[in-house]
């Protein structure tokens, strides 16, 4: 299929895209189809440039720049999730290995637990209020605190 063209057809479109159609041009072009065609399209996308234009671009080194950290950050989350899976997996082993102790020696632990309350029981009667024991009770009460202030420490924030 051949298109339909025209001699002018060239000098409507630089003409236009200049802003200098002259009369013998644009006479032309109202009675070309073809020329009519060109004008018409070429004043289109001079009004879409010049709407465009008004927005700048940003700088293509920001871009670029912006494009390299980002690729960073993903090698980087793609370079440490089998670290972060290894993490997770000790803490797990952690917790149940803790489990695990504290079943195996919950008589010992018992008993434990029984000597220092009565020997609360014999420091406050006597009106001795600190103990040796006190401070290993509290230890062991703030165990679970710091275990879990140090798993939300080590859980990456989301940006």
């Amino acid at each position: 299929m051949n298109l339909p063209r025209c001699d002018q057809e060239e000098a409507v479109a630089t003409a236009a895209r200049a802003g200098r159609l002259g009369e013998d041009l644009r006479d032309h072009a109202s009675a070309c189809p073809v020329c009519a065609d060109v004008l018409l399209v070429t004043e289109f996308l001079l009004r879409q440039a010049a709407a465009t234009s008004a927005e700048p671009l940003p700088d293509p080194g920001l871009i670029w720049f912006k494009a390299r950290i980002q690729a960073r950050r993903s090698a980087a989350e793609k370079a440490l999730q089998p670290i972060a899976v290894t993490e997770k997996l000790a803490w797990a082993g952690g917790v149940v290995a803790a489990t695990a102790l504290l079943a195996w020696f919950q008589p010992d632990l018992l008993g434990w637990v029984h000597g220092i309350a009565s020997m609360w029981t014999s420091a406050t009667s006597s009106g001795f209020t600190l103990h040796r024991s006190l401070f290993v009770i509290a230890g062991f009460g703030l165990l679970p605190v710091f275990l879990a202030l140090s798993i939300l420490h080590s859980v990456p924030a989301r940006d």
